[in-house]
């Protein structure tokens, strides 16, 4: 095997091992009163649970998972909107979506979302995935 070909394939371990560490490390707080099981996904039973559902999925995200919005100072960059898988924009634009036609939304770590979206995924501070009903 050539110098080269161990070199990449390390690299490649390497970076395999931090992207598990940083997805095995995703705190969860599950709380026994409300139908959601993590801080990383938001379902419209929840929602609705919390008296969200006739108002803007960005005051819906603001309330009740504000940490999804913060931006990360050495990046200075929002999240990133995708519905499904077409790229949406920053966070304003959650402010047209109506929270009564969310089925979900998702917060994928700036790893999880390169992994899902590839290259072309501009996300250091994470992605919002939604998906409609």
């Amino acid at each position: 095997m050539s110098m080269l070909r161990i070199l990449i394939l390390g690299a490649l371990s390497a970076v395999a091992l931090m992207l598990a560490a940083g997805t095995c490390s995703t705190a969860h707080t599950p709380n026994a009163t409300l139908s959601h099981s993590s801080r990383s996904v938001l379902g419209a039973r929840e929602i609705a649970e919390r008296g969200y559902a006739s108002r803007s999925l960005f005051d819906v995200v603001e309330h009740l998972r504000w940490e999804w919005l913060a931006t990360r100072r050495d990046i200075r960059q929002g999240v990133v909107v995708y519905l499904g898988v077409a790229r949406l924009g920053g966070a304003q634009e959650l402010q047209e979506i109506p929270a009564s036609m969310v089925s979900e939304v998702a917060y994928l770590s700036p790893a999880a979302a390169f992994l899902r979206f590839g290259l072309s995924c501009v996300c250091g501070s994470g992605v919002l995935k939604v998906e409609l009903k």
